[in-house]
């Protein structure tokens, strides 16, 4: 991301509106570029004194700025293991319908292999006989 793109995301960070992959996107760039985090800082402070939440009396908007992007970052790390875990339950139940449906298949077989079995036994005799017969 380049600071143009990260500058027009402050605000919608601040607001709370910014996707997940525009939330890490952002983030890695205030991270690593000293004069976007500045400007982060300055809007960060002004949306502070302006609104409701400097009720507190903490106007150490530094410390609290660092909050919120510890805050982000935290909830990108939950929303990231939160995947994982949705892709490996799926994987999981899709393995486990698999083994069911491959164990049901085989003993659906199995039955059909003795029915034939049982049937071949049964009428072989008759063939035989059939076969004398017709001699």
């Amino acid at each position: 991301m380049d600071c143009v793109r990260a500058q027009k995301l402050i605000r919608p960070y601040l607001d709370g509106k910014l996707s997940d992959r525009e939330l890490e996107e952002f983030l890695d760039h205030v991270e690593s570029c000293p004069a976007c985090h500045d400007e982060l800082e300055i809007y960060f402070s002004i949306y502070q004194t302006l609104g409701e939440e400097t009720d507190d009396g903490d106007y150490n908007f530094t410390r609290k700025l660092d909050e919120k992007l510890q805050r982000s970052e935290q909830y990108l790390t939950r929303r990231h293991i939160f995947r994982s875990m949705k892709i490996v339950l799926i994987v999981c139940a899709e393995l486990f319908f698999i083994a069911a449906f491959s164990g049901l298949v085989t003993r659906e077989l199995g039955e059909v292999q003795s029915t034939i079995e049982m049937v071949e036994t049964e009428t072989e005799p008759d063939t035989q006989g059939l076969r004398r017969a017709a001699r």
